[in-house]
């Protein structure tokens, strides 16, 4: 619904991001927290979970999957929907219309990176990240999503998506998120005692 909303200002958001930057330090800090969502920053704090934490080490094949999963999950919606990134459609005058593609996009000319803005594979990547973590530590919460919304934001300042493409990438990973550790998971039963053995 979000997603849907906000493309009656994704490219205002792209206007204001191109002309009115954000400044130096506050820059650096947004355009850092990327590591949040990206493949190799999320190893990392699942290995940080590996080492410090043995008691959760049954845990981390679910938070494997809800984090880099939910990015793969997105990866795939790209498959159905090519749409311009706001960096390669810099006309901002033009109807929103103008920056969704053709249908299965792989099949056609609009394939690359510049037509695979939706939605956001990092936005899923890291909701998913935020959710696993904060299934396994509850009282990290604020600190969890905090990261999540700061990562989401880097995308739209640093004009790699528009908004909708983040609210449709964060719909993705709870989606996902949730598929696999709600009360009745998407999961093996025999791995989820695996997982209450610890």
């Amino acid at each position: 619904m979000a997603g849907c909303l906000s493309l009656v200002v994704d490219l205002e958001v792209v206007d204001f991001f191109q002309t009115d930057p954000l400044p130096g330090e506050i820059s650096r800090i947004v355009t850092l927290s990327e590591v949040f969502a990206y493949g190799v920053g999320v190893a990392f704090f699942l290995f940080l979970v590996y080492f410090f934490d043995p008691a959760q080490r049954r845990r981390l094949p679910r938070l494997i999957t809800v984090s880099l999963g939910a990015g793969l999950a997105a990866n795939s919606c790209k498959l159905v929907l090519a749409r311009q990134r706001p960096w390669a459609h810099l006309e901002t005058t033009s109807p929103v219309s103008t920056t969704f593609g053709d249908w299965f996009p792989f099949l056609g000319d609009q394939w690359g990176s510049a037509w695979q803005s939706l939605p956001s594979a990092h936005s899923a990547t890291v909701i998913g990240l935020a959710v696993g973590l904060f299934w396994c530590y509850p009282r990290g919460k604020w600190l969890f999503f905090s990261c999540a919304a700061l990562s989401s934001f880097q995308r739209i300042a640093d004009h790699a998506h528009h908004v909708s493409d983040v609210f449709w990438g964060l719909g993705v990973g709870l989606a996902w998120a949730y598929l696999f550790l709600k009360k009745e998971p998407i999961w093996p039963r025999k791995w989820i005692l695996w997982e209450q053995k610890g």
